[in-house]
């Protein structure tokens, strides 16, 4: 009767010593795999500038000035008048050309001269714009949006990008049936301007921009990480 007893100590002993040694090999042998997660986010500007070009020819240099400095006083006075601070108007010298330069019959001078608008009152551009050329505006540029902070909105695309290597390293896990994960190594890659998003279900990668309409007015931060991840 004691036979049978000893052959089930044994047995268990040696069950459990394979599941020891079984478990040892598993913990110090995990599974690697590398994924990228990127994450992007919508960084809404909060200022814009653009460029408003005074041209035209004219008799000669002196009646050039008088007509551009006329245009410049009326298009600053316009603007302060809508609220855009004084220092955020920027004026650059008249420039002259002689208009032979451009055509041997061609008497007079050709005149430019520039002006550089800084706008924090983004709703404002189009009724803006829209009327400077009644004072004398010949050219006025596309408007470029700027993002004072992107470290904060940096850190927000860093989180994301995290969220996403998580959630690919989890398909893997399911795929190669493990049931932990722990990070051994991230690095960053280069920034990219957008994002490609990954489906768990189908293992796909699709980019969530590419039916969306581009807001001019916002930047899309992104930022890639290279995450390795072990497995057990």
């Amino acid at each position: 009767m004691n036979l049978p007893k000893k052959i089930l100590k044994y047995s268990i002993v040696i069950i459990a010593l394979i599941l020891i040694v079984w478990g040892y090999f598993q913990l110090s042998n995990p599974l690697e795999i590398t994924v990228t997660g990127t994450g992007t986010v919508s960084a809404p500007a909060d200022s814009a500038k653009f460029i408003i070009t005074l041209s035209d020819s004219y008799p000669d240099a002196s009646t050039a000035a008088t007509a551009i400095t006329a245009n410049t006083d009326a298009i600053r006075n316009y603007l302060e008048r809508e609220g855009v601070a004084p220092e955020n108007i920027i004026e650059n010298e008249i420039k002259t050309i002689p208009g032979i330069a451009f055509n041997e019959s061609t008497l007079g001078v050709r005149a430019d001269k520039t002006l550089i608008v800084s706008l924090t009152d983004l709703s404002k551009i189009t009724s803006l714009t829209s009327k400077l050329y009644s004072f004398g505006a010949k050219l006025i540029s596309d408007p470029d949006y700027v993002v004072s902070d992107k470290s904060v909105w940096e850190k927000e695309a860093e989180k994301e990008a995290l969220k996403d290597a998580e959630i690919k390293a989890n398909y893997e896990m399911k795929k190669y049936r493990k049931f932990f994960k722990r990070i051994s190594g991230i690095s960053q890659s280069q920034s990219v301007s957008t994002a490609d998003s990954f489906n768990p279900v189908t293992g796909q990668i699709l980019n969530p921009f590419q039916n969306q309409e581009i807001d001019e007015s916002s930047q899309n931060i992104s930022k890639t990480f290279t995450v390795t991840f072990n497995l057990w």
